[in-house]
């Protein structure tokens, strides 16, 4: 092959020498070439160039351009646009290999790195956990409770601390947490309140800012985030808005629909921004709270109307959620198999529970009756019943014992109240930032399939 491409060179070379020396060669046209294309370029072609085809150009394919392919656009990669040049097989003129206009090669039509419609390069995000029962922690209000010093009501507005929820996130992770529940709504976070009827003017575009931050982190650490809207206790507790929550529940003067469209409404349309990481939404913490009251007329059918208003606006604007309202106070087990729950279209059962030896009556009972409805059920929070007993022993045994039922009941999720210092029995953090012996526990079951 060596001697053969020497040989061409010789010949090619001798060729050239020929040409621009004026040297005919023998032939019968009538151009000086002596080839009967009537030119001088040593071809058989018409455009005067010694390339073989008429198309005018030096190259040997049959378009109209000096490159070597034949789709005209003036390069040699192989497709059709004219502004990149590497051989990238598409049409469009960004030099990548996708079939969009944004020149990072990824199929879609965004500026970042992943395949999603995102603006963000999220390629290297952590996949999400898929335990057969997801182990995580209550934060409710992010960092401290009741009290001078509170950001009860505050946390996603005026006391919002991003390096706070980074670090509590680190930790709960760190720690078996692979989901968080957080409230959102208590002492009427984030509502811009008239004097008028309805009270509901708007709501705060502060906590929607900050609340896309906390889904921003949680998704950073693979954690799933479970949201509670409305904080049922406040309905038994504050007396003095009474009456605004009996018309917000029973939509009296328009104060339901106010809540929906102008307060979960927005919150709704960032969640549908972060299906990733959002695992579901309670419409209203321990609804037994507001029915001792009671807030309705009736307060077992006029307490399942409102859940099922608030569950068909939900899965109106985001039916991909996770709809829930939860089971709390002693007898919360007996609501679930009773039926309370039942036929209102939710997509699962959450079951509070306090116990100081961690066991419970009927817990095979309210498992059977969320099978028996089609759903599956969670015990969205657990831990001690006798409040005054700060005892990392006590608090240790009963976490293990709730998470070991729940376990083998079959339950999807375990959470329980609560990680950060309160202070209270329930905390996990002591006040020192130092954790108390359960978060072993916690880190066993969170590690687990």
């Amino acid at each position: 092959m060596r001697f053969i491409a020497t040989t061409l060179g010789n010949l090619s070379a001798l060729c050239m020498a020929l040409v621009l020396a004026g040297c005919a060669v023998a032939g019968n046209g009538t151009g000086s070439d002596g080839w009967p294309d009537g030119g001088n370029d040593g071809g058989t072609d018409t455009d005067g160039d010694a390339d073989g085809d008429s198309d005018g150009d030096t190259d040997s394919d049959a378009d109209a351009d000096t490159d070597s392919d034949t789709d005209g656009d003036g390069d040699s990669d192989g497709d059709t646009d004219t502004s990149d040049t590497g051989p990238d097989g598409d049409t469009d003129t960004d030099g990548d290999t996708d079939a969009d206009t944004d020149g990072d090669g990824d199929g879609d039509t965004d500026t970042g790195s992943d395949t999603d419609t995102g603006t963000g390069s999220d390629t290297d995000l952590p996949q999400m956990p898929s335990q057969q029962m997801l182990v995580g922690y209550n934060e409710g209000w992010i960092n401290m409770e009741y009290g001078a010093d509170t950001s009860y009501g505050t946390d996603l507005t005026t006391r919002f601390d991003l390096d706070y929820v980074k670090d509590m996130l680190d930790n709960m992770k760190a720690n078996g947490g692979n989901i968080v529940r957080f409230f959102m709504f208590e002492y009427r976070e984030g509502f811009i309140l008239g004097s008028g009827v309805p009270q509901i003017e708007g709501f705060d575009q502060t906590f929607l800012d900050n609340l896309e931050k906390l889904l921003y982190e949680a998704r950073a650490r693979a954690m799933w985030v479970y949201l509670t809207a409305l904080e049922g206790n406040e309905m038994q507790k504050i007396t003095a808005w009474k009456d605004f929550f009996w018309n917000l529940v029973n939509n009296k003067y328009g104060e339901g629909d106010a809540y929906n469209n102008k307060v979960l409404g927005p919150v709704l349309d960032v969640l549908n921004q972060h299906q990733d990481v959002v695992w579901g939404i309670d419409i209203i913490n321990e609804i037994e709270a507001p029915r001792s009251v009671p807030m309705w007329t009736d307060p077992v059918n006029g307490a399942r109307a409102f859940i099922k208003r608030e569950r068909d606006f939900i899965k109106s604007k985001s039916p991909w959620i996770r709809v829930t309202s939860t089971a709390g106070w002693s007898n919360s087990q007996y609501d679930i198999i009773g039926g309370f729950f039942s036929g209102l279209g939710l997509d699962f059962y959450d079951l509070h529970m306090y116990s100081d030896d961690g066991g419970y009556a009927n817990a095979s009972a309210v498992r059977d009756k969320a099978v028996a409805d089609g759903v599956f059920i969670v015990q969205g929070e657990f831990g001690q019943e006798t409040e005054e007993n700060i005892d990392d022993t006590l608090q240790y045994n009963v976490t293990g014992t709730f998470l070991y039922t729940a376990k083998n009941l079959g339950f999807k999720a375990a959470l329980p109240w609560r990680w950060d210092y309160g202070p209270s029995c329930w905390d996990f953090v002591r006040q020192d930032a130092s954790l108390r012996p359960a978060v072993e526990v916690m880190k066993l079951y969170g590690a687990l399939p």
